[in-house]
């Protein structure tokens, strides 16, 4: 189990998350921190999948609009 901060689940390890795990048997574990995530893959666009209908230019033309009126 890995932790998002020094003060979260701080006693886990002493309270809960202690012993073997029932299926491998491997001796549960407490991380300072968060685990290295992997690289981002790069995938290709993938027009109108969130908003049908509205191509790259009409969301930056709403989008320019908008922020006209902050």
């Amino acid at each position: 189990m890995y932790t998002w901060g020094e003060e979260d689940y701080r006693d886990i390890n002493q309270i809960i998350w202690k012993g073997a795990n029932p299926e491998t048997g491997e001796t549960l574990r407490v991380i300072d921190g968060m685990p290295k995530g992997a690289p981002v893959p790069d995938f290709p666009e993938l027009p109108e999948q969130f908003a049908a209908g509205i191509d790259r230019d009409d969301y930056h033309r709403i989008l320019k609009r908008l922020k006209s009126n902050m």
